[in-house]
């Protein structure tokens, strides 16, 4: 097994990597709002979905880009919200076969207003049909302890996703080697999912702090 790091913007380091030469894409990007989102005045005015304008332009080049290094039957895997999916949603459907949304329920109540969400969405694309029928359900609902939000006093990251997650997510692409590469590493949490499945890995991770806590994480494991 062969673990790279990068330091640096995912998009200039994606593009220096060779085609067709990816397995599986498992990343949990970060992401903004547009400004009227926050603001009370403006959701009774106009308002029209170009504000993701910028959203867009970013992930039409960032999943272009997957597709290319992505193996003829390779996964993208990518952690969103419900308004997140709408910006994604549509430039998969134009780059892959199948895109699926799967619910992560993480069983605990988090911010929100008069609904606050128990819940993430995992889209998972692919560009082959998938041969295999499971009895699993596109909602993910362990009662498996790891598979529960890190608690925040253990946490690496403040998004971090527990490890058996992302093995579980991992594991449903019917992949059982190969390279996993995660462009928005965050504390190496994927890296150590695809260590332990034995899987070579790739992780790019533009914040400097963050990236020494990958790189620690990942030599004591």
């Amino acid at each position: 097994m062969t673990t790279k790091l990068y330091h640096g913007d995912c998009m200039e380091i994606v593009s220096t990597l060779e085609d067709g030469s990816i397995d599986i894409i498992l990343v949990d990007p970060s992401y903004s709002y547009p400004t009227n989102q926050f603001r009370p005045e403006a959701r009774v005015a106009q308002r029209t979905f170009g504000e993701f304008s910028t959203h867009r332009y970013f992930f039409k080049q960032y999943i272009a880009e997957c597709r290319r290094v992505l193996k003829s039957d390779g996964d993208l895997l990518i952690f969103c919200d419900e308004t997140f999916y709408a910006v994604l949603y549509p430039l998969l459907y134009e780059n892959f076969y199948q895109t699926k949304m799967v619910v992560w329920n993480k069983k605990r109540i988090g911010m929100g207003g008069i609904w606050r969400r128990q819940f993430e969405l995992i889209i998972h694309s692919y560009l082959q049909p998938k041969k295999e029928r499971s009895g699993d359900s596109d909602i993910i609902d362990d009662d498996i302890v790891e598979c529960k939000p890190v608690p925040s006093k253990e946490r690496l990251h403040f998004s971090e996703k527990p490890v058996e997650l992302l093995k579980k997510l991992i594991t449903k692409t019917g992949k059982r080697s190969g390279v996993v590469m995660d462009t928005f590493m965050g504390s190496g949490s994927t890296q150590q999912a695809a260590k332990e499945l034995g899987f070579d890995f790739i992780g790019v991770e533009l914040s400097e702090q963050q990236f020494a806590i990958a790189e620690k994480r990942i030599n004591e494991t």
